[in-house]
């Protein structure tokens, strides 16, 4: 009777499907094949650091977020182990080598990737340009490459 209540309960995810760590959590779930509901937030204009979304799904004011049932959960590697642990799923290893060696992997994923994409999601999506900037940028690019 548990399971079928579980199976009732939907999975939710609120982020935008642009973003690569709210992809990351999609793509386990279309792996696994759970049906989920996406709840997009608007990211452009800051609603999730607003208060509201701080207090209601992450203290820190990121996407994305997994609601089942009385779960809820952020940080997208942490839901993505979750899932994959609570539907065993072979996309967690289970014996303990090769458990290191998907941590290790997934390590140098969070030091050395996310970190260089925060820097150009922030510049080519959330920065807002101005045209003055824009000439600026291009009078100085065009200065220290032809000039």
């Amino acid at each position: 009777r548990k399971l079928r209540l579980e199976l009732n309960m939907t999975i939710i995810v609120t982020g935008l499907a642009i973003s690569t760590r709210t992809q990351r959590v999609l793509l386990v779930l279309e792996e696994l094949g759970l049906p989920y509901e996406l709840r997009a937030v608007d990211l452009r204009n800051g609603e999730h650091k607003t208060p509201d979304f701080r207090k209601k799904y992450n203290p820190f004011g990121k996407v994305p977020v997994f609601e089942h049932g009385d779960t809820k959960l952020f940080e997208s590697r942490a839901i993505c182990r979750y899932i994959a642990t609570k539907y065993k799923s072979p996309l967690m290893p289970v014996d303990i080598e090769t458990r290191g060696i998907f941590e290790q992997i997934d390590s140098v994923g969070y030091g050395f990737f996310d970190t260089a994409i925060d820097h150009v999601a922030d510049e080519m999506i959330f920065r807002r340009y101005t045209i003055t900037s824009l000439a600026m940028s291009t009078a100085l690019d065009y200065n220290t490459t032809v000039g």
